[in-house]
């Protein structure tokens, strides 16, 4: 039997900060991150969901915690089809005039790029046995359909080797005639 590993969505989350829960003198994200290493064996990065992580911070997680510690990291929108802030993305990136960018709105040298991009800024994690898998969370109007089911073999293809886990957020997915798509693995083989 497989180990279960229990933690939070992230060690810099408001709530968890306000509850009292970390010591008075954790008052960094880097000690608050040490803190957490110490009670919890596995933490969700969120933040990479909305800013593409940076290598130098990703190694400085990998270096805070102990070893054994497990981070699954959430995709970056623009990788999930969510809309994305301009803003988040690089400068030479952002189309002129929009707030929110979608995949279909950069050019298939930009997307391949950030897909690269993100990847190679988990290394250090990769490296150090620290990286879980990367939560891809779909947005509510990804449904089931064969464009998107061909969609997640597309994202477990890009990350290879690594390990992703998805999160459906529309009822098509969990419906009785679809459940064995869910329950039955592996199920890329099954499209």
């Amino acid at each position: 039997m497989g180990r279960i590993l229990v933690g939070t969505a992230s060690w810099t989350d408001k709530s968890l900060i306000k509850s009292g829960w970390y010591p008075d003198d954790a008052t960094s994200a880097e000690a608050r991150l040490k803190y957490y290493a110490s009670q919890f064996p596995l933490v969700e990065v969120d933040s990479t969901y909305y800013y593409p992580p940076r290598q130098p911070v990703v190694q400085q997680w990998a270096q805070r915690t102990p070893p054994g510690f497990t981070f699954n990291i959430k995709a970056f929108s623009i990788l999930t089809q969510h809309p994305t802030k301009a803003t988040s993305l690089p400068q030479e990136m952002r189309p002129e005039g929009k707030e929110r960018v979608y995949p279909k709105d950069l050019d298939e040298d930009a997307v391949e790029y950030l897909w690269s991009s993100f990847f190679d800024s988990l290394a250090p994690l990769d490296r150090s046995g620290k990286l879980g898998a990367v939560l891809f969370q779909f947005p509510p109007w990804f449904t089931l359909r064969r464009s998107n089911k061909d969609y997640l073999v597309e994202c477990a293809e890009r990350a290879e080797p690594q390990r992703i886990c998805v999160e459906f957020r529309h009822k098509s997915w969990l419906s009785d005639e679809n459940r064995w798509f869910i329950v039955e693995p592996p199920f890329v083989s099954q499209f």
